[in-house]
């Protein structure tokens, strides 16, 4: 008998073969384990609005550290990922997206937070325009620098 990953009993028709055929996803890698997922986690996860990705799903733990998602009812495969895809769904997505896990349930917090921190970065990229714009442009009309005055430099 196989627990979900809430504990409860995993009863779903189809999911024995799908097991059995799991081999040959990675020949000559062993299965080191699977869970059938109810409910988003940090990996297999719904992002946007409107969009939603099949739940049930079975997920396959090689040894190479690869995972496959597949959907339990049509056997379908919906995602295949190895340790690097791990890791740039947390450097790429969730910096550019925001899409961490306390965030996504929270989609109005998460927006705010993306709005507050975007227009933050254009307040500062527009500071940083006005700085390198009076830089470049010298001096301002009408005034006039102590250098100009006496026609040496002066501390």
């Amino acid at each position: 008998m196989r627990l979900t990953a809430v504990g409860e009993v995993a009863k779903f028709p189809g999911l024995d073969a799908l097991l059995e055929r799991a081999p040959g996803l990675l020949p000559g890698v062993p299965l080191e384990d699977w869970q059938i997922l109810e409910r988003y986690d940090s990996h297999y996860y719904s992002r946007l609005r409107g969009e939603s990705r099949p739940l049930p799903v079975l997920r396959l733990k090689f040894a190479d550290a690869t995972w496959f998602h597949l959907d339990v009812a049509s056997g379908e495969l919906l995602e295949r990922s190895n340790a690097t895809n791990r890791i740039y769904r947390w450097l790429y997505n969730g910096l550019h997206f925001w899409d961490f896990p306390g965030l996504l349930t929270r989609p109005l917090l998460r927006e705010v937070l993306i709005l507050g921190l975007s227009l933050g970065g254009l307040l500062l990229s527009l500071l940083g325009v006005a700085v390198g714009w009076r830089r470049l442009r010298g001096h301002r009309p009408g005034f006039v620098s102590r250098q100009s005055q006496s026609g040496k430099r002066q501390p």
